[in-house]
C-alpha cells in the first residue's frame, strides 16, 4: 500500500516547522504588546508629571483622583505610572542585548527604593530571564545582599565548597531544629522520599536546648543562629544537600545549598548559597 503524503517525513518536518512558526509568532505578538504597554505608560507618566509640576500644590494631589475617574483607570495604576516615570525620568530602562521587561516586572521593581539595588534587579532579571514571580521572590529574599560574598574578619575561618557531584540530593526542609540541625525530606529518586535529621558539616552553633533543658550559655547566639537559618530558608521550595556520613547520633552530616531563583538541582549545587559557610561568615557558628 503506497505511503500517503501525511505519513511522509516531509510532512512531519512541515508540522514541526509550522509549530515553531506559530510559537515564534505568539512570542513576538506578546513582546510587541508589552513594548507598546510599557512605552504608553512611560509617556503617560511624563505628561502627568508635567501637569503636576505646573499645577498649584494644593490641587496636584487631586489630579490622580480626577484622572482615574475620567480615564476609568484604577488610581493604583496611575500612581504606579507616575512612580515609573519618576524612577526613570529620562528614558525607559533597558538592558542592552536583552529583551524588554514586562510591565509586571516594572511593578515589582517599583517596590525597591534604593536606586542601586533597583538597577541590580533590573539587569539581573533581564539577563537571567526571570519571570515576574521569580523577580518578586528575589526581592523578598533580599537577593541583592544575599548574592554578595561576605568579607570575613581577619582570622575567621570558612569552609571550602565541594565541587564533586557525588551524594547530591534534593530535599525539602520540614523544620529548623537549631542553627546547625535540620529536619528534611530527601528525594532519593524514583519517587522515593525519606525523612532525615541533618547536621551541618564543619560547624557548631550554640545549643538552645541540652538534655531537654534550655541552655543558659550564649542563648542569644543560639536564637540568632536558628533565626538566621529560618530566614534564609523561608519560602525556599527546596535545598540541595551533599551528604558525607552519619554522626554518632545517626544524623547525616551534610552541606546545604539554597537559592531563591534557581530551580534545577545541579545549578543550585553549583551556584547556590552555602548555608554552612554563611553561618561561619556571620559569626553565628564556630568551626568544628
Amino acid at each position: 500500500m503506497p505511503t500517503t503524503l501525511t505519513e511522509t517525513q516531509s510532512y512531519q518536518d512541515l508540522v514541526t516547522d509550522l509549530k515553531e512558526l506559530i510559537l515564534s509568532g505568539q512570542k513576538s505578538a506578546v513582546s510587541a504588546v508589552n513594548e507598546i504597554k510599557v512605552t504608553t505608560y512611560w509617556k503617560m507618566g511624563q505628561r502627568m508629571t508635567r501637569l503636576r509640576e505646573l499645577a498649584d500644590p494644593t490641587q496636584a494631589s487631586q489630579l490622580t483622583t480626577q484622572l482615574g475617574e475620567d480615564l476609568q483607570l484604577d488610581q493604583t495604576v496611575l500612581y504606579r505610572i507616575l512612580q515609573f516615570h519618576r524612577f526613570w525620568p529620562k528614558r525607559i530602562p533597558r538592558v542592552e542585548g536583552y529583551g524588554q521587561l514586562s510591565w509586571a516586572h516594572y511593578v515589582e521593581l517599583l517596590s525597591v527604593k534604593d536606586p542601586k539595588q533597583r538597577d541590580f534587579y533590573l539587569k539581573t532579571s533581564a539577563q537571567e530571564e526571570w519571570s515576574r514571580d521569580t523577580l518578586r521572590k528575589a526581592i523578598q529574599k533580599d537577593y541583592y545582599h544575599l548574592h554578595k560574598i561576605p568579607k570575613l574578619p581577619p582570622g575567621r575561618k570558612t569552609l571550602e565548597r565541594a565541587t564533586d557531584p557525588l551524594n547530591i540530593y534534593k530535599a525539602v526542609v520540614e523544620r529548623v531544629v537549631d542553627g546547625d540541625t535540620l529536619l528534611v525530606r530527601i528525594d532519593l529518586g524514583f519517587e522515593v522520599w525519606i525523612n532525615q535529621r541533618l547536621r551541618l558539616r564543619g560547624i557548631n552553633t550554640s545549643e538552645q536546648v541540652k538534655h531537654g533543658v534550655k541552655t543558659k550559655k550564649t542563648p542569644d547566639r543560639a536564637d540568632q543562629a536558628k533565626a538566621f537559618v529560618e530566614d534564609k530558608l523561608n519560602g525556599i521550595p527546596f535545598v540541595v544537600i551533599k551528604t558525607y556520613k552519619t554522626d554518632m547520633y545517626g544524623r547525616y552530616v551534610a552541606d546545604v545549598f539554597y537559592h531563591p531563583t534557581l530551580k534545577e538541582k545541579e545549578k543550585v549545587y553549583a551556584k547556590g548559597f552555602f548555608l554552612n559557610a554563611q553561618l561561619l561568615a556571620e559569626g553565628l557558628a564556630d568551626p568544628e
